[in-house]
Order: structure tokens, then sequence, then C-alpha cells
């Protein structure tokens, strides 16, 4: 369940501006750059971009990384290949070649609309400055699917805090409205050392790589119901039951389906009612 959210981790270029973009075929070697986010805030216009809230599974990948592809081809009038990667730090770098341009790209780009991936062939062709905030925009908005390393040991993931236990809820939960198919683990997001001041928030996410559920540390507090925060899990349980299909080059994270599976949960309209209400607690939490 997502609001897009704050910025959180700083993107590493190589470049003569601040970019979304590592051009590695300048005539000289330039020094690696840690774009902050007070600068960035200054610098990129606050309209918001077309967003997805889940990254793609593995066929979404292939077929979206097939037509990115054929739309760049068609601009850069050249040889494109593209690697998507899952890095935490650099997120998209071009390298020129003879007769082809490589495009290494974070998976967030795959779920782009068709003005970010434009602005990946301006950029790459032209190093313009305007594509380049509108990249760097795009990379703000989908931060949250730049992942966190995973523990190696599973007890390692934090599921009890202080006022909810968030394996006891998935245990539950998954009882009563799944019988116990759900197979997914959950964990408490990690809270920042300083809080920042936000204007959305993302309460919950679902990883369908590692089948994991994260819920946004600002819910284990004594004023958040129980049954909102019962209301967060189930809803990202539903993420792992119900898949989400791609209709005109467009993934439908939430279809028909997914929206009556919702409405079966026992608080449904209390949980949506209490959001939206106390929506302003939340951010400033």
């Amino acid at each position: 369940m997502f609001v897009p959210s704050s910025p959180r981790v700083p993107i590493s270029v190589r470049s003569s501006h601040p970019t979304a973009l590592d051009d590695r075929n300048s005539p000289q070697r330039l020094p690696r750059i840690n774009m902050s986010w007070e600068n960035l805030a200054t610098s990129v216009n606050a309209n918001p971009i077309e967003t997805t809230s889940q990254p793609l599974n593995e066929i979404g990948r292939v077929q979206r990384t097939l037509w990115m592809k054929e739309q760049l081809c068609q601009q850069l009038g050249t040889g494109l290949e593209i690697k998507v990667t899952d890095n935490r730090h650099r997120m998209l770098s071009v390298k020129r070649r003879e007769k082809t341009v490589v495009i290494r790209c974070h998976h967030m780009f795959l779920s782009a609309p068709i003005a970010i991936v434009n602005a990946i062939a301006r950029y790459a062709l032209h190093s313009d400055p305007e594509a380049a905030k509108l990249l760097q925009r795009y990379v703000d908005q989908h931060d949250r699917w730049i992942r966190d390393p995973l523990p190696q040991d599973e007890s390692k993931l934090r599921t009890r805090g202080q006022h909810h236990d968030l394996k006891q809820v998935l245990q539950r939960l998954n009882r009563q409205y799944f019988s116990n198919k759900v197979n997914v683990r959950i964990c408490w997001g990690a809270k920042p050392h300083r809080s920042k001041k936000r204007n959305s928030i993302q309460l919950g996410s679902y990883v369908v790589e590692d089948k994991l559920i994260r819920i946004h540390w600002v819910l284990d507090a004594p004023d958040i119901p129980a049954f909102f925060v019962d209301w967060i899990v189930f809803h990202e349980m539903l993420h792992h039951i119900y898949p989400m299909p791609i209709v005109d080059g467009r993934r439908i994270l939430h279809t028909r389906e997914f929206r009556r599976a919702e409405m079966k949960f026992e608080h449904y309209a209390e949980a949506v009612l209490w959001e939206r209400t106390h929506l302003r607690r939340l951010l400033t939490a």
C-alpha cells in the first residue's frame, strides 16, 4: 500500500553535472559525485510522475525490457544492449561502444512510462539536463525499490515491535483468510537515524523475489489500532496471491479481483476511514 515516499538512498554518478546517468566514454575520468537529496529537492520539479507500486515479476521484466529496447532503438538509431540490474547505488549508466550503446538500468525503469524512456534517450544522445532532472525525479519516487540488504539469518528479520508483533499478525491472518496458504516472510522496515519531513508515505510493500512483506516502522506505535496494522498486512498478502497483468504496456497492480478480495477484510470500511482521517499523523510521526 503506497503513497510515493521521500528519497532515502543517494545515487553515485560520474558526470560534469548532477544526473542519474553514468557516461563512461567521456574523454577524461571525472570524480564520483554523491548527490545530496537537499540539492535535488531544489532542482527537481514537484509534479507527479506516473508510478507503479510493485516491481515486475520475471515475465514482466522480459516483456518490458523488449519494449523499452524497441523504443530506445528508434530514437538512438544505433545498436543497443540493455542490462537490467538490482544495484543499490548506481541506478542508470550508459557506455558507448563503436556501434553499440550499452545501458545498464535498475529494474525500476522497466515500469517507467514512455516519458521516462524518452528521457533516457535524450540524455544518452545529448546529455540533456532537463532529461536528467526527470530521470532523477523518477528514481526519487521509486527509491523504495532499491533493496536493503536482507539478513542471511532469517531470525534477524525484526518482526516483534514495541506495540505490534508482525509474525503473530501474519500467522493469524493466514489462518483466518488464506487457509495458511500464503508462504511469505514479514518484517518491520528500518527506522532512520533521524526523522525527515515527508509529504507521502509507503505503509507496506511486498518484494516478489524475496517473498517478503515490509511494514513501515511508523505503524509500531501505541495509538495505531491493531485492525489497521492487520489491514496493511492483509493488503500486502493479497499481492502474493493475485497476479499483476500487463495491459497495453502497463501493469495493473490492483485488478477487480484484487479489489473484491480486499473488501473481504473484516474491518475494511473502518480501516479505509482511519487511514483517510489519520494520514497527517502518519506523515508527521
